[in-house]
């Protein structure tokens, strides 16, 4: 005995999932989507015998529009994130244990005895679609039994969807993960045939600004070196060699990304040490200093005095000095952190005043005090930056919990696709997350199995989902669906900005990135204003 239904993506489909309550029958779904934008709905199936149920899905007729089938695949969540009321989580009873994340293209599941599974439906609709309904059909052939078609109703509005202006958004991208996941020698050519899906994938999610490590990156621990540009030293002089780099930097204009940003020149958490810098492109990890070695020691204040305006001509040549972001340390917080990072910003205006830091920092004096260009501070504290007249990008990790934005493994779907309409609302001037793809074990070498680990092996520090956004494919990235929420809500701000504004009266529910509306079709309504101009539903 099968049920099936139709339903949005405000809710995740839980192996113990039955039929949503609403009306999800062939005249209760609708999706209304802008000419150019690309959204999803799900199937959910659910396997009502005491029998195993084989079963495939296909889509039947498209009527113009793009669609792209997948199975919904599950992965383990041993651990509910600490600090947080359950109110704020996902469905009581469903968590701790398997939860829907990975999507794979393959259309045909599995489903074991009272089981629900489900399908990841994503419609386009092409920009020089006329305004109209239309619909997407879908037939689920069981083994046994007679096949069940779904026919999900598809509006296209007028408006097509507009490009994001004024709002970079970047995610941390970890080529050693990619190396040692796929076995393959970095900066060789099966290297970057593994890593250009990564890059499309980013892309096509909303990214606009590729992070770029030029030098190995010392951010969350001992990691596999890539270095991107070629370094020898000849009696002190240093020679340096850019070839890698403008592959890079063509590769990613090729593909779309407008802004790059440049690694972090001193150690993580406040500046303390120089990073590990190695002979040639790194490919036999042969440090030009040991460990440890101070930030402004000689030997690295000499290194990179001969950098910098070779480094500043590479950017004017390759025409990107004024599209990138450049960091000195992450998260130069507390007490002793500060010192240190004023020292080494002092050195690098003096050799280097083009480069002005883009830095994830908490509290305000470096940032008042000129050290800090561009703040890039957690949602939990933008209120405090922007009452200074400071526009800061925003981030969150591992933290804020609670009623806060996040994108954990059991933060609600609805929650997670507020993130665009409050970036929009608090006028943000970027987004940034340390996690693409971090499928390491804490702060080690050591990968981990991302179909199994989800928190890097750190919880409760880490809370699952927060290392990674996508799962290593065959040939490339399996999205998440945290991750198309995630995408999803770019566009949402995209929207804003051609139709609505922060001051609108339908937008005013959006306090803060804690305090915003927790009814999940409330997006749908005021979606609906902005791409059909229409007033607002209640709120």
């Amino acid at each position: 005995m099968l049920t099936t239904w139709i339903q949005d993506t405000t809710r995740r489909i839980f192996p113990s999932s039955s039929l949503p309550p609403g009306d999800f029958g062939e005249n209760g779904f609708r999706l209304i989507l802008a000419r150019g934008e690309r959204r999803a709905f799900q199937v959910g199936v659910r396997n009502g015998s005491l029998h195993a149920c084989r079963l495939s899905a296909e889509i039947l007729d498209t009527q113009g529009l793009r669609v792209r089938l997948r199975r919904i695949g599950y992965v383990p969540l041993r651990h509910l994130t600490t600090d947080t009321d359950p109110a704020e989580l996902d469905v009581p009873g469903a968590i701790p244990g398997f939860v829907p994340d990975p999507l794979h293209d393959d259309p045909e599941t599995h489903l074991g005895p009272l089981e629900t599974g489900g399908f990841w439906i994503d419609v386009q609709a092409p920009e020089e679609m006329p305004a109209g309904n239309r619909s997407v059909c879908l037939l689920l052939k069981p083994e046994k039994g007679e096949a069940i078609r779904h026919t999900a109703a598809v509006t296209v509005a007028e408006m097509a969807l507009p490009a994001r202006e004024g709002l970079p958004v970047t995610h941390w991208l970890y080529l050693d993960a990619i190396a040692d996941w796929y076995g393959v020698s970095p900066l060789s050519d099966p290297f970057w045939e593994k890593v250009n899906p990564y890059l499309e994938n980013l892309v096509g999610h909303g990214n606009d600004t590729l992070f770029t490590p030029f030098l190995a990156p010392p951010v969350n621990g001992d990691n596999r070196p890539i270095q991107l540009l070629g370094i020898w030293c000849d009696e002190g002089r240093y020679r340096f060699d850019w070839s890698e780099l403008r592959r890079w930097v063509a590769r990613g204009k090729e593909m779309g990304f407008r802004y790059f940003e440049w690694s972090h020149l001193f150690s993580q958490w406040g500046a303390k040490y120089a990073p590990r810098v190695y002979e040639g492109f790194a490919e036999e990890e042969r440090a030009f200093w040991p460990l440890q070695t101070p930030g402004l020691s000689g030997e690295y204040r000499d290194f990179l005095s001969q950098l910098f305006p070779e480094w500043k001509r590479f950017l004017i040549e390759e025409e990107i000095l004024d599209r990138s972001f450049f960091h000195l340390s992450d998260e130069p917080n507390g007490k002793k952190a500060p010192e240190n990072y004023r020292a080494v910003a002092t050195f690098v205006r003096e050799k280097a005043p083009w480069l002005n830091p883009t830095e994830a920092v908490e509290e305000l004096p470096l940032v008042k005090e000129g050290y800090i260009g561009q703040p890039v501070c957690s949602v939990e504290n933008i209120d405090l930056f922007l009452a200074e007249g400071i526009r800061p990008w925003a981030y969150y990790c591992c933290n804020p919990r609670g009623p806060w934005i996040n994108r954990f493994l059991d933060t609600p779907l609805w929650k997670i696709r507020m993130v665009g309409w409050l970036l929009h609302r608090t006028g943000a001037g970027g987004f940034l997350h340390w996690g693409y793809n971090y499928w390491s074990r804490k702060l080690t070498r050591e990968l981990v199995d991302p179909f199994s680990v989800s928190d890097a092996g750190r919880w409760p520090a880490w809370p699952s989902g927060d290392p990674f956004m996508v799962y290593p494919g065959p040939e490339g990235p399996l999205d998440s669906i945290r991750w198309e929420i995630f995408a999803e809500s770019l566009q949402d701000y995209a929207l804003l900005q051609a139709g609505g504004s922060p001051e609108a009266g339908s937008l005013e529910p959006l306090r803060s990135f804690k305090d915003f509306p927790r009814d999940p079709p409330w997006i749908e309504i005021t979606r609906e204003s902005l791409l059909c101009g229409l007033p607002a539903g209640p709120v």
